[in-house]
């Protein structure tokens, strides 16, 4: 009996701990109705892609920019700056910020014209330069015909 009480003496507040933890466990298990938590209790924010299971997840939009044709940043987050390369027509370097982009891809698409709608604008290719620690991405965007021209595009950086 004095093993017992010594033990309780001793592990008194850990003993506490360990019934509350349960009770509010048992609480939620049978006191809470079955789909009361859902998407109206969670305020804007408060889940962010840190909190998520990255394998449950194909990625996220790590840096995305609206680039006008003359190399101007027009919207956008995550670049430093677009440098327009003077070689050929179309040709765009942008750097980015965060320069860890080892496991991402990227996207670029020419910008639609609404003064024309369902005319083809051409396209847009985005590669990330080798090595990829260089934190800078290149994209070049084409005319109809093929020919290297300079057109505002979109561009995204998923991870």
């Amino acid at each position: 009996m004095r093993a017992l009480a010594s033990y309780l003496r001793a592990n008194a507040l850990g003993l506490i701990a360990i019934f509350i933890a349960l009770g509010g466990t048992g609480y939620a298990a049978f006191g809470v109705p079955h789909g009361s938590v859902g998407t109206a209790q969670l305020r804007n924010g408060a889940v962010t892609p840190g909190k998520l299971d990255g394998r449950l997840i194909g990625g996220s939009v790590r840096a995305w920019a609206f680039v006008s044709a003359a190399g101007q940043l027009r919207s956008g987050h995550g670049f430093r700056r677009i440098v327009v390369r003077s070689g050929l027509p179309g040709e765009y370097v942008l750097v980015l910020r965060n320069r860890d982009v080892g496991r991402c891809g990227v996207t670029a698409a020419v910008s639609f014209d609404s003064r024309a709608p369902g005319s083809d604008d051409g396209y847009a290719v985005a590669a990330l330069p080798l090595p990829a620690g260089s934190g800078a991405i290149d994209v070049q965007t084409f005319a109809p015909s093929g020919q290297g021209a300079a057109l505002p595009f979109l561009v995204d950086v998923l991870c």
